[in-house]
This record gives C-alpha cells, structure tokens and sequence, in this order.
C-alpha cells in the first residue's frame, strides 16, 4: 500500500484530496497542520508521498520538499504542492511536482506517479557526487556504469529497491534505460569485474572495508548498490 502525509489547511480540501488519493489505492496515514508538524511524520513514517499547501505555517511547502531532500530517510517521499500559482516546474529532478490548490483526480493521478520513485531523473548534483565514487573505484566508461549509478540513485532514494534486485530493481533500471533485467544485471557484474581487476585496491577497500566477502575479492552487484546507496543517503543525496 503507498503510503501518504497531508498536509492540506483547509479541511474540506484536505477531505477531497484524500479521497481522490483513496481512489488511487494511496492511504493517507497522517495529517498535519503545518510544515514543522508534517516533516515530523515523515521522519516517523517515512511514506512514499507527501501532498502539502506550498502556504503553510512553520515550514512552507517548498522548504518541507528541501527538508526531505536533504534529511536521512531510507525512502524519499515525492512531494506534490498545492499552490495558488497552479501546475509548474516545481524542479522535477527533486521529486516535486505542482498543482492547484484543488486538483481534479487525472491531475493528481498524473502528479503522484511523475514524484513516483521510478520516475524521478537523478539531480545533477548527485550525478556528479555517483560519477565521483565510481571513477575512484575504477569503473570504466561503459553502460554497466550508467546502470550502476540508476540503481545506486534509486535505492538512496527507497531503500526496498535495494532489497528486491531482481524482482524491482533491475526491471526500474531496465525501463529507465531501455534494456531488459537481465542484460542490466550482466553489464554491472562486468564493469565491478573490470574495476577489481584493474581499479585502486586501496580506494576500494577505503570504501568497502571488510563488507565483502575475502574470498571473492569483489563485491556483488547488491553488495555494491547497497554500500554505494548508504554512503548517498548520509553525503550525497541533494
């Protein structure tokens, strides 16, 4: 079940929305009454969604969109606001989307899955920080790289893609990328391989420790989204 934070003023709005969410098959799990108090039910639900005003006491709907960005969450709400200034570019690279503030349910539909996961692109400044780790660990330019860096982006965002790899991962990959799972899967594996060959064994052990197993001397394909993602959860996630 998606799970979602409202944070809508004005009640009979915020019954509408809730409905219209409802029909989507989205839980409203909480409400707020403004900003500060919804940014703390995300922290302790930690949903996939938050509807709020882009007007709210505390934190106004756009500092909240910034807040979630930026705190440590093992999965990122998108975020959809509800502004006087009616639909936009709230900055989709952040997971952000705009509508006014009384959305028909096709808007809000098509709001909800553009802030979706899946679907959001990875913001420059992450691409750069993901480029950054993965040229100290020796991966060559190759599509297994640009594989990599989706699926590292994707499970900082939501930590349960990170443990569903071949199942939800792979196939997100897959459809961002336009190849299949598998071929996804088998050009990661061969771009690691290609670095723990060749790449700085002490810039990779400053990075994996002893995460990996000795016998092997490289990590998995999940061993390395999974350390990758956290370091991008704590540092990187903008």
């Amino acid at each position: 079940m998606i799970t979602a934070v409202l944070a809508v003023l004005d009640r009979r709005r915020r019954e509408k929305v809730a409905g219209l969410l409802r029909e989507m098959g989205v839980s409203p799990g909480a409400e707020a009454t403004d900003g500060a108090q919804a940014l703390e039910a995300c922290r302790k639900l930690e949903p996939d969604l938050a509807v709020a005003d882009e007007v709210l006491p505390c934190l106004d709907g756009r500092s909240l969109a910034r807040a979630l960005r930026g705190g440590y969450f093992q999965r990122v709400p998108g975020v959809v606001l509800l502004t006087p200034m009616g639909m936009g570019d709230a900055g989709r690279s952040a997971g952000v989307a705009c509508l006014g503030l009384n959305p028909s349910g096709e808007d809000l539909a098509r709001a909800v899955r553009e802030v979706a996961v899946e679907n959001r692109p990875v913001p420059e400044k992450t691409r750069r920080y993901l480029e950054g780790m993965l040229t100290n660990l020796g991966v060559p330019e190759h599509p297994g790289r640009e594989y990599l860096l989706q699926g590292i982006f994707l499970a900082s965002e939501d930590i349960r893609l990170g443990q569903a790899l071949t199942a939800r991962l792979y196939p997100v990959i897959g459809m961002r990328c336009g190849v299949n799972a598998r071929r996804v899967e088998r050009a990661m594996s061969h771009v690691i391989d290609l670095a723990w060959a060749g790449g700085d064994i002490d810039r990779q052990y400053g990075i994996f420790q002893n995460t990996i197993d000795a016998q092997r001397g490289k990590p998995t394909c999940g061993e390395m989204i999974a350390q990758l993602a956290e370091l991008t959860r704590m540092e990187g996630r903008i």
